[in-house]
């Protein structure tokens, strides 16, 4: 612990000396994760700015490069927020100002970019962004959302922008790279990909899901979710350990890889965002284990309004109860045998949903310029 506070201190000394033309634009990322949806502005704004990654994760593929700063997750933290001077604060970290996480004290234009597709009033905390000045967001869902708070609860109003899912537009260049078409093998593949938390079903039901699968014809996947390596690495071990001996499945611990979506035809999931970027990406469609909704707003119908996680699930795929597990074989073989109609009702649903499909980076990068008065 010590030593990673003498690295942090370190390192936001050498932030601090920085030059004010090297540190105009700064991306942070709390974990490795973060950086899918934030990689492709900074791959667009980088080809006209200096940007500096500032991370607190000691693990981050970055962490070598001379841009990228580590400032862990404790008071250099705290002090570097509170003292940054820069143009643009770009990150997808929520609740920005609501704990101990305290915006500058000196001029800085904050952008949030999201990191997931769902709604904003449900899955997050209910001041979660309330807080930015700037939002870009995935679709015309968020921006209603947003709105709608605004009006509700008499807040500043915030300038929300058509960005669009630059984690998306990326999933969908490396597939295209990775292979023109899936392996037209016998054998099918089916991924499970739950979320975290309370509404995962790591939580109430994945062994006799396993159970149920492993009576079928299809490999399975297992890709968990970042944090339920945080919260619940017991019960991975666990699974891991339990059906080692099942040569039908794997478990993909790389969060880097796509190897895994390329590879399955049908995703399992609940509440896990990775199930909209599985479908979208893919074309390939998903069942949804209806287990309890993430909720981190109880006061999130005061908006009055849909999420769009409850509306897409079944435009993208099909929802089945835990008492269902026991007819999955039929589901999926039913599933894969009409793979180009989910492929058609898919492609609908994401050209619908998200803005500015494959420009999101760019979009986002000319904005930013736009608004901290840099020529274009």
């Amino acid at each position: 612990m010590l030593k990673n506070f003498i690295f942090s201190f370190k390192e936001f000394i050498k932030i601090k000396n920085l030059s004010e033309d090297k540190k105009q634009y700064i991306f942070y990322a709390e974990t490795n994760n973060d950086w899918p949806f934030l990689d492709p502005v900074i791959y667009e704004l980088s080809k006209k700015k200096n940007i500096i990654r500032v991370t607190s994760d000691k693990n981050d593929k970055y962490i070598n490069d001379d841009n990228t700063y580590y400032i862990g997750k404790g008071s250099i933290r705290t002090i570097f927020f509170r003292t940054l001077k820069t143009k643009a604060f770009i990150m997808t970290l929520t609740d920005l100002g609501s704990y101990y996480l305290k915006k500058s004290i000196y001029p800085t234009q904050y952008f949030y970019i999201f990191h997931s597709i769902v709604s904003t009033h449900r899955a997050y905390n209910e001041k979660a962004f309330d807080n930015y000045d700037n939002i870009f967001c995935v679709g015309e869902h968020h921006k209603l959302e947003i709105k709608t708070r605004e009006k509700i609860f008499k807040l500043k109003p915030k300038k929300l922008f058509n960005h669009g899912y630059g984690k998306l537009d990326k999933l969908i260049d490396d597939l295209k790279y990775q292979s023109q078409e899936k392996n037209n093998l016998e054998k099918k593949t089916v991924l499970i990909a739950p979320t975290w938390g309370e509404s995962s079903i790591v939580k109430s039901s994945i062994k006799r899901l396993i159970q149920n699968l492993s009576n079928t014809e299809f490999n399975l996947i297992f890709r968990f979710h970042p944090m339920t390596y945080v919260n619940d690495l017991s019960t991975i071990e666990f699974l891991k350990k339990e059906f080692r001996e099942n040569k039908k499945i794997t478990f993909d611990e790389d969060k880097n890889s796509n190897k895994s979506y390329l590879e399955s035809d049908i995703m399992i999931s609940d509440w896990s965002g990775a199930a909209f970027e599985f479908a979208f990406a893919t074309e390939r469609p998903v069942i949804f284990v209806d287990t309890k909704p993430k909720t981190n707003n109880k006061n999130w119908r005061k908006l009055n309004l849909p999420c769009a996680e409850d509306q897409i699930r079944e435009e993208i795929g099909i929802i089945i109860a835990e008492s269902n597990y026991d007819n999955l074989n039929s589901i999926l073989n039913e599933m894969v045998h009409h793979k180009e109609k989910w492929s058609e009702k898919i492609s609908k649903s994401r050209n619908r949903l998200v803005f500015n499909l494959g420009k999101s980076g760019f979009i986002a990068s000319e904005k930013i310029l736009q608004l901290t008065q840099d020529e274009l």
